[in-house]
């Protein structure tokens, strides 16, 4: 995305993607057996790209 939050497009002025990993769409007895702080992230571990993407949401 630009610094203002828009799509960035190629050269044909076609929003660019990018591959990226999904949530599980089923969960396991290993995902209710995982404690809840294995989803948690602390600020500290986030890079700055990270941070400003959070606080957009």
């Amino acid at each position: 995305t630009g610094e203002d939050g828009s799509a960035r497009l190629d050269a044909a002025g076609h929003p660019v993607t990018r591959r990226v990993a999904q949530f599980p769409l089923s969960w396991s007895e290993e995902h209710f057996a995982t404690s809840t702080d294995s989803y948690l992230t602390r600020d500290e571990a986030l890079s700055d790209e990270e941070r400003v993407g959070l606080a957009k949401l």
